[in-house]
């Protein structure tokens, strides 16, 4: 006689896996913007990075004097000889946005539209901060 796994018993290994993924999905979740956050930061040093060198070579700020902030990542990188994630192919939409600001200020913005997150960080600063620049 074949031995087989019961309907009941079946309902009580889904409701286990349920449980289960009830409890970690939202720790994943946490940890996924813990490092999308972590990511923005070692984005916003090497901006920062950059622009001192930007500063000790032109003896101005990236971009220079512009009343508004430069926010094209092909811009940046190639300016600021730095390396964003970027690509260029349409339907390819970053984790992150940046900008560089003319005052030494650099941000990073994701999802603002929906509470998203953004993060900051001026040349003479040592850590970033939540936030955006004036």
């Amino acid at each position: 006689m074949k031995k087989a796994m019961t309907l009941y018993e079946l309902m009580i290994t889904l409701i286990i896996v349920g449980i289960l993924v009830a409890v970690g999905t939202p720790s994943y979740l946490k940890m996924q913007e813990h490092s999308y956050d972590q990511e923005a930061i070692a984005n916003l040093r090497r901006l920062q990075e950059a622009e001192n060198i930007y500063y000790v070579e032109l003896k101005s700020y990236y971009p220079d004097l512009a009343s508004s902030p430069d926010s094209n990542i092909d811009r940046i990188n190639t300016n600021l000889k730095v390396r964003l994630p970027y690509d260029p192919n349409p339907g390819y939409t970053p984790k992150w946005n940046y900008a560089v600001y003319s005052n030494g200020c650099a941000r990073a913005a994701r999802n603002v539209a929906v509470g998203g997150r953004s993060w900051r960080l001026r040349i003479n600063e040592d850590e970033p901060i939540s936030g955006i620049c004036p």
